[in-house]
């Protein structure tokens, strides 16, 4: 994930410091989560869920070729990434203020996760030092991650292009790649019009969504190579291949999409914290 710096170790112990720190900053990150942070998630989830499901189905229900289902695959992760960059890349002149958000989010929320849940330990390997979570800075991993994803899909996407299989059926592989083309212009264009101008901090979201989903692309491409050296050394068949790589990245989608519905709890104990901690210092203020 995008962060200046992080904790190195597996875990961290949740300081009433660090409590401090996230309950500062909480108020802010819950009203992004509310205003476009659960609708970012679900929409990326979904997509994600798409670029797995579609062509599985083709390979199950309507008898597209391996060649095909893997490189629909492949294209709808290299989509996806791209749409992620597209949406960061509307926030330019405003990309450092949002890594900065970005950064807080991604130290409220694991902290708040646990600590709703009675923890005061959490894997601190993805949680940004609190120390710089004022620090505005550009971000470049996503970038520096999209450029070795789509070489990564690059390689196997063009050994597959010159599959006659994948001739032989182009409506098969525009039909698994339109779904994903759909959503995202449907939320494209509700984002346009929507009233609610907080949309324009969306990369602060995105941000980690696109260094997630860039290393899947590429770890998915990098996969996708061995596949093909594997198939030289030691023939297998190519759809029980296609249907894990394709069954893998829906799971993964599916996986995001519960997360991202869990995330109702931690916000609801934020919310109420938050409630709590005002009542008191308005008690406790002087008359």
């Amino acid at each position: 994930m995008p962060h200046p710096t992080i904790f190195r170790t597996p875990w961290v112990e949740i300081t009433p410091h660090y409590e401090e720190i996230a309950l500062r900053y909480g108020g802010a990150a819950l009203e992004r989560l509310r205003a476009f942070g659960l609708a970012e998630r679900r929409e990326a989830a979904i997509a994600t869920i798409l670029a797995g499901g579609v062509p599985l189905i083709g390979l199950l229900l309507l008898d597209w070729s391996p060649a095909t289902a893997v490189l629909a695959l492949l294209l709808n992760l290299w989509l996806t990434m791209f749409e992620d960059l597209a949406k960061i890349v509307r926030a330019r002149g405003r990309l450092a203020a949002q890594q900065q958000l970005c950064n807080q989010d991604e130290f409220v929320w694991p902290i708040v996760r646990a600590l709703a849940r009675r923890r005061r330990t959490l894997d601190g390997r993805d949680l940004p030092v609190p120390e710089l979570l004022d620090v505005p800075h550009r971000p470049d991993v996503p970038f520096v991650f999209a450029i070795l994803a789509t070489i990564a899909v690059a390689i196997p996407g063009w050994i597959l292009w010159r599959d006659p299989g994948v001739h032989a059926e182009p409506a098969q592989l525009v039909l698994g790649t339109a779904p994903n083309l759909v959503l995202f212009a449907f939320a494209a264009a509700l984002q346009a019009t929507a009233w609610n101008r907080r949309w324009r901090d969306a990369a602060s979201v995105r941000l980690a969504i696109a260094s997630e989903r860039a290393r899947l692309a590429m770890y998915t491409g990098l996969a996708a190579v061995g596949f093909f050296v594997r198939v030289v050394r030691d023939p297998v068949d190519p759809r029980t291949i296609a249907f894990a790589g394709c069954a893998a990245i829906a799971a993964v989608g599916a996986w995001r999409a519960l997360q991202a519905l869990r995330m109702r709890a931690p916000a609801h104990w934020l919310e109420r914290e938050l409630a709590h901690r005002d009542r008191y210092a308005g008690r406790a203020a002087p008359n």
